[in-house]
């Protein structure tokens, strides 16, 4: 499927202001929940994406985070079937959604998005309250993850679709 054919799709998404995809295959946009949806158009599927969080040095101080987040990529299908993907050089956790362009038509492009974008956040929760706010000690304001989640995103995209 080429860029012009995509864009088009994303107009149908009348419910999301979804700008069209860049040269490289990218569109993001902020919903209302403060999220940042990712689009990215890879060789044969397109890829939805939110970031979790930056772990930092606290992914090496507390190596049991990723047992953790092993045990809820299980729990993965309650949300949907995402699934849970780290990026070791950024230290960012993302969820991640593919959809295959063989499947991709006008409405069917819809519900994926819509699917995500009501599952996504759901998960996102459970990892930051459940697995990660447990060992960062991080407190049940959510505001503060978000915000420095977002500081960190520009750079964290282009680290996870390199690899």
């Amino acid at each position: 499927m080429n860029i012009s054919e995509l864009n088009k799709l994303l107009q149908r998404l009348s419910a999301y202001a979804v700008p069209p995809f860049d040269a490289n295959g990218l569109t993001s946009t902020r919903l209302k929940d403060g999220n940042l949806l990712n689009i990215y158009a890879a060789e044969e599927s397109l890829m939805l994406f939110m970031q979790v969080e930056v772990l930092g040095e606290a992914g090496d101080a507390h190596p049991e985070i990723f047992r953790e987040l092993l045990h809820s990529n299980i729990v993965g299908g309650r949300f949907g079937n995402l699934r849970i993907v780290y990026d070791n050089e950024s230290t960012a956790i993302w969820i991640c959604h593919d959809v295959l362009f063989e499947t991709i038509n006008g409405d069917s492009f819809i519900t994926e998005v819509d699917n995500f974008i009501k599952n996504a956040p759901l998960l996102i929760n459970v990892l930051r309250e459940d697995i990660i706010s447990a060992y960062l000690e991080v407190s049940d304001n959510s505001t503060a993850t978000s915000k420095k989640t977002v500081e960190r995103s520009s750079v964290n995209i282009n680290n996870f679709l390199s690899v």
